[in-house]
């Protein structure tokens, strides 16, 4: 960790982390998304919705947990913290992303979705911008 201080910024470690987040999460997404549908024979109504849905989603949820990670990194107690600070930052995106699935297999237009992606893009940005301005201070403590 001291040879990374020294030879990346902070904003490059955060982004370097959060790009490993989100292929981590994309890789687990994709196996697992194909074998519920395979597994269970769901049929989904309106599989560009899906996939947006899914993308956005892995969207908040790693730009959340990023941060999440380095601040709990620094801690003594990490399991129990983690689990009490991820729960207000993770649960609003997860409920907005479970009523797009459930718009998305029951077939429903874009219309009817674009409002939810348009809250996931926005809390993404928003914890985004907020962790990037925030992980140089987590990374020197």
């Amino acid at each position: 960790m001291v040879a990374l201080r020294l030879s990346a910024p902070p904003h490059a470690v955060y982004l370097g982390k959060l790009l490993f987040n989100l292929a981590l999460l994309a890789a687990v997404e994709i196996v697992s998304t194909m074998l519920f549908v395979l597994l269970l024979r769901i049929t989904v109504g309106n599989v560009g919705l899906f996939i947006a849905t899914l993308a956005m989603g892995s969207l908040c949820l790693s730009t959340a947990t990023t941060i999440l990670a380095a601040i709990i990194a620094k801690a003594s107690f990490k399991g129990a913290l983690f689990a009490v600070l991820a729960f207000p930052l993770v649960v609003p995106p997860l409920i907005v992303a479970i009523q797009g699935t459930a718009l998305a297999l029951d077939g429903s237009p874009w219309a009817s979705g674009a409002p939810l992606l348009q809250a996931l893009f926005s809390y993404a940005i928003v914890t985004f911008v907020a962790s990037l301005l925030l992980f140089r201070f987590v990374w020197e403590a």
